[in-house]
C-alpha cells in the first residue's frame, strides 16, 4: 500500500525503501517460522508423542494461525488507514483539478468548499522539518481567498481585466495547493500513530517467533535428555 501511495503521489523515491523493508520483513518472518519449527530426526524410530510434544504441536498451529491473522489484520488496517488519511486528499486534489479546468467562477466556491471538507482544519502532516507548504491552516486560508475571488469576479464580463486576473489567480492557487497536498500525502500515511502501530505489530510477531524458538529449544533439550 505504501509503495502505491509513494508512486501515485509523485514521491517514487519512497517506493524502493518501503519495498526493501517489506520484502525483508516477510523473508525474516518465513525464516523465523521455518527455523522455530521443531523437527525430530527422521532416522529416529517412531514412538508415541509425549504430552509436551502434543502441546508443542498445538502451540505451533496456533502460532501459525496467529501470524496469518496478524498479517491480514495489518492489511485491513492499511486499507482503513488509506481510506481515512489518503483517500480524502485524493478527492481534494480531484476537486482542485476541476477548479483549474473551470471557466465559470460561479461554480468555483462550491468546489472550494468540497476541497475544504476533505482537508484537516489545521496541523502539518510532516512531523519533522516542517514547512509552510504542507500546513493545513495555510491551505484552508488560501481556499477561502480563492472562494472570495471567485465570488468577486462572478458578475464581471469574461473579457474584462478583473475577470482574467481573478481566474488566473484562482487557477494558480489551485495548482499550488494541489502540489502541496501531493507533497503532504506520503507523510499523512507515515504518521506517528501509524509508525507506532507498525512497531507494535512487528513486536508482536517477533514475540511469537521468540516463544516458538524457546519451545523448540526445550523440546530439543528433552530429546537429548531422553537420548532420542
Amino acid at each position: 500500500m505504501g509503495i502505491f501511495i509513494a508512486i501515485f503521489s509523485n514521491n517514487p523515491v519512497f517506493a524502493p525503501i518501503i519495498g526493501i523493508q517489506t520484502a525483508g520483513f516477510f523473508f525474516i518472518a518465513y525464516l523465523s517460522l521455518a527455523h522455530s519449527r521443531f523437527k525430530r530426526d527422521k532416522s529416529s524410530p517412531p514412538r508415541r508423542l509425549t504430552g509436551e510434544e502434543r502441546t508443542a504441536g498445538r502451540v505451533y498451529r496456533l502460532a501459525a494461525g496467529g501470524i496469518v491473522a496478524a498479517i491480514f489484520l495489518g492489511v485491513i488496517l492499511a486499507f482503513n488507514g488509506y481510506n481515512e488519511d489518503i483517500y480524502p486528499l485524493d478527492l481534494a486534489r480531484g476537486h482542485l483539478t476541476e477548479v483549474m479546468r473551470s471557466t465559470d467562477p460561479s461554480e468555483i466556491p462550491a468546489l472550494v468548499q468540497s476541497v475544504k471538507g476533505h482537508l484537516p482544519d489545521e496541523g502539518n502532516p510532516v512531523w519533522i522539518f516542517q514547512t509552510s507548504d504542507t500546513d493545513w491552516r495555510i491551505m484552508q486560508n488560501q481556499l477561502d481567498n480563492m472562494a472570495g475571488i471567485a465570488l468577486a469576479v462572478a458578475g464581471t464580463a469574461e473579457d474584462s481585466a478583473a475577470y482574467q486576473t481573478g481566474m488566473t489567480n484562482i487557477k494558480g492557487s489551485a495548482q499550488e495547493i494541489r502540489q502541496s497536498i501531493m507533497d503532504a500525502t506520503p507523510y499523512a500515511y507515515v504518521s506517528p500513530a501509524n509508525i507506532l502501530f507498525s512497531t507494535v505489530w512487528i513486536a508482536v510477531l517477533i514475540g511469537v517467533f521468540a516463544v516458538l524458538k524457546q519451545r523448540k529449544d526445550k523440546l530439543q533439550e528433552y530429546d537429548l535428555a531422553q537420548d532420542v
